[in-house]
């Protein structure tokens, strides 16, 4: 009866912990739609996150993530020796993201494994497009993006995005 008892009581305990974080919807998480082309192909979704870093190196970035399982994992960033804000609204070039008003873009594509996973980012010179901020608040950042970006294995097409990125708990 003891052992009984002691496990309802954990159980209320770890609810009682848990269960106040859990969001209330998907909408929670931010959101994320796009189209994949070329050598990865499908149509994604997921989560989206903003943040502002300030360590060595001063960074914004936008972090995108399917819900689960995880086929792909997409970042954009801005980065500076100086202290930083969220963008303006306006239209944004892919780049290096250091310092030159442009984006960095990483895609990883994990839908065949971690281990197996085929990354593709706007280091390359092959790369193109833009992202638009449509507005930026102190909670959420919503915009769009078409890009062309290059990897080891080739490149893909990320078409018709939307993004509603909400400001990242830490």
């Amino acid at each position: 009866m003891l052992i009984f008892m002691n496990r309802k009581m954990l159980l209320f305990i770890l609810l009682g912990f848990v269960m106040p974080v859990l969001p209330l919807s998907a909408q929670d998480y931010g959101n994320i739609t796009f189209n994949v082309a070329g050598i990865v192909q499908g149509e994604k979704n997921g989560f989206a996150d903003f943040d502002i870093t300030s360590d060595f190196i001063h960074r914004f970035e936008i972090s995108m993530n399917d819900r689960g399982p995880q086929t792909y994992s997409m970042q954009f960033a801005m980065m500076s020796d100086a202290p930083m804000s969220p963008p303006e609204p306006g239209t944004y070039k892919i780049g290096g993201g250091f310092g030159d008003g442009t984006f960095s873009v990483i895609f990883t594509d994990t839908s065949e494994g971690f281990a197996n996973s085929k990354e593709f980012s706007s280091d390359f010179s092959s790369s193109s497009g833009q992202i638009v901020i449509d507005s930026v608040s102190s909670g959420e950042i919503k915009g769009s993006f078409a890009i062309e970006i290059s990897g080891a294995d080739g490149s893909i097409q990320l078409k018709n995005g939307r993004f509603a990125a909400i400001k990242r708990i830490n």
